[in-house]
């Protein structure tokens, strides 16, 4: 159902996608991501359970799997979320982190 809402959308108005990203991910968990810290699974879980209860399936699969993926495919998950948060900030026209550190 959610995939579903999310590609009608993306063909109704692209830039709802990029906004409810900026809205409810990387707003408030932009630095966790950048620093790979796993507090963001506590707040995510917050978050889903309080504001898109629809999505709790997705957590629970999320929830069994993640202590036991290997070390590759957790850092492969989190090099995919710091990609989403560069391309976030370059549509949002925010300063990178790298352009900061100049």
């Amino acid at each position: 159902m959610a995939l579903e809402v999310i590609q009608g959308t993306k063909k109704i108005n692209p830039k709802l996608i990029l906004d409810l990203f900026y809205d409810n991910v990387y707003r408030d968990c932009h630095e966790w991501i950048e620093n790979e810290d796993e507090a963001i699974i506590a707040f995510a879980k917050g978050k889903i359970q309080n504001e898109y209860n629809e999505m709790s399936a997705a957590l629970f699969i999320f929830d069994r799997y993640w202590p036991d993926m290997s070390e590759n495919n957790q850092k492969a998950i989190w090099n995919y979320l710091k990609v989403l948060c560069v391309l976030c900030e370059r549509a949002k026209g925010l300063p990178s982190k790298a352009s900061m550190a100049k």
